[in-house]
């Protein structure tokens, strides 16, 4: 349990959040995936922004 919680402190600066609609319209395009282990959700590459530092709604082809 300590492990994890060093783990999850660790990861707060690579969070963020976002609203309801665009996590399902990213999590139906297979952008999010759930790791149950740790009961954290993770977002796939190609579905991040390293320009604006944030997340795109469909997937980057070029991360694919």
């Amino acid at each position: 349990m300590a492990e994890r919680k060093e783990l999850l402190e660790k990861a707060k600066k690579y969070s963020l959040n976002i609203n309801r609609y665009k996590f399902r319209q990213i999590y139906d395009a297979g952008g999010i995936t759930f790791k149950e282990d740790m009961g954290v959700y993770l977002l796939n590459y190609a579905f991040y922004d390293e320009k604006e530092m944030g997340i795109l709604l469909e997937a980057d082809p070029d991360k694919l």
